[in-house]
């Protein structure tokens, strides 16, 4: 992800709400254009739940929700 063309993209379209990353450091690069632009940006940690997982070791990630 380029953070100009982000930055460009979010001047373009000022209304979209929800922005998928790759990656952690794509998402810290992404929030810094979001505050760069005074805009609210919400980095949610990384869960990945299948069906017939044990969600007990999750309860800290899901907390944090």
């Amino acid at each position: 992800m380029n953070q100009a063309n982000l930055f460009e993209y979010l001047q373009k379209n000022p209304k979209e709400r929800i922005f998928l990353v790759d990656n952690l450091k794509e998402a810290k690069r992404a929030k810094a254009v979001f505050d760069y632009l005074d805009k609210k940006a919400l980095i949610l940690p990384d869960i990945r739940i299948f069906r017939g997982d044990d969600t007990r070791s999750y309860l800290g990630e899901l907390g944090e929700l």
